[in-house]
C-alpha cells in the first residue's frame, strides 16, 4: 500500500467491526487482519452487526455503544452507500463521501452515516473503493492509492452523524460511539515498509510475537508529535493476513478519528 520519487504504493484499510477494522496493504505495503477482522492501509470498511445501545446526552443526540459493531462502507456504484458531498471526484484531496445507514440496521428508530474526508501528501488514489485489493469482502473500504515520497501518506477522517442529518459543511448531527475497536492489518510491504498512524486512541494490542514496530517522535523524528506509528519490520509482499501484521487500537469513545496510511519511501503498485 522502485523507480525513484516515482513508484507507487497500493495502500488499503479495512475497518470492520466498529470495533472497527483497518488493513493496510500495497503491493508494497499491505495491511493485515487481526482478530478475524480486515482492514487494509488505504482501505476501509466498517461493518456492523448488532446489540448497539444507546443514551442520549447533552452534547450530542445519541451516545451508542458500538462493541458489537460491524459497518459497511461500500462506494461501489452497485449496490453502494456512498454519495460524493464535495470535490470533483472521491479520488482527489479534500474530497467529502458520505455512507449512508453503515451500521445496516437502525437502532431504535436511528440510522448511522458516515462521513470520509481525504487528505493526501504526496499520494495519489487510483481507485477509492477497490475489492480484492485487501479482501473480497465489498463491506470493507478499500482504497488503491500511490506514495510517492519518503514517508507520506494518505489521510481518511471518519466523522459519525445520526443518519439523514449531514448535508455539507457545518451541518448534521454527530453521534458518540463508545468502546471502538480500529484494527489496521496487513502491514507489510515490498522494498518498502508501509505504517498505519493513529491518534487519541486509549490503548492498543499486537500479537506477540508482532512484526510491528510501535513508534512516536521521542523514538522517531520523522513521526509528528502526538501520533503513534506502527511501522512494518517484515517489508516483504505477504499476500496472506496475519496477525503478526496487524494492530488494534481501542477508543473509549469517539465521533470521529483519523487514520493514515503511508510508507517509509516511495513505492510502486503492483
Amino acid at each position: 500500500m522502485q523507480k525513484h520519487l516515482k513508484k507507487k504504493s497500493r495502500a488499503k484499510s479495512i475497518l470492520s467491526e466498529i470495533r472497527a477494522v483497518f488493513a493496510a496493504r500495497s503491493k508494497h505495503v499491505k495491511p493485515k487482519s487481526f482478530l478475524k477482522s480486515a482492514l487494509a492501509a488505504t482501505l476501509v470498511s466498517i461493518a456492523v452487526a448488532a446489540n448497539l445501545t444507546f443514551t442520549s446526552t447533552a452534547a450530542h443526540a445519541l451516545s451508542v455503544d458500538a462493541s458489537a459493531a460491524a459497518f459497511n462502507f461500500n462506494a461501489n456504484s452497485s449496490g453502494g452507500n456512498a454519495t460524493l458531498i464535495s470535490g470533483t471526484s472521491n479520488k482527489v484531496t479534500g474530497s467529502i463521501v458520505k455512507f449512508s445507514n453503515v451500521t445496516g440496521t437502525s437502532i431504535p428508530g436511528v440510522s448511522i452515516d458516515a462521513v470520509v474526508t481525504t487528505t493526501l501528501v504526496s499520494s495519489t488514489i487510483s481507485v477509492y473503493d477497490s475489492p480484492g485489493s485487501a479482501s473480497s469482502n465489498a463491506d470493507y473500504f478499500q482504497v488503491d492509492t500511490g506514495i510517492t515520497g519518503t514517508n507520506n501518506y494518505s489521510q481518511f477522517k471518519f466523522d459519525f452523524y445520526e443518519g439523514g442529518t449531514y448535508t455539507g459543511a457545518n451541518t448534521g448531527i454527530p453521534i458518540v460511539l463508545r468502546n471502538v475497536s480500529v484494527t489496521s492489518l496487513d502491514l507489510d510491504g515490498q522494498a518498502n515498509c508501509q505504517f498505519t498512524d493513529f491518534t487519541a486512541f486509549q490503548s492498543y494490542k499486537l500479537s506477540n510475537p508482532t512484526y510491528l514496530q510501535v513508534k512516536t517522535n521521542a523514538n522517531d523524528a520523522n513521526v509528528p508529535v502526538g501520533v503513534t506509528r506502527f511501522l512494518a519490520t517484515r517489508c516483504t509482499n505477504n499476500d496472506a493476513n496475519i496477525v503478526d501484521d496487524a494492530v488494534q487500537v481501542q477508543y473509549d469513545s469517539v465521533t470521529s478519528f483519523t487514520v493514515k496510511f503511508g510508507s517509509n519511501v516511495a513505492a510502486t503498485t503492483n
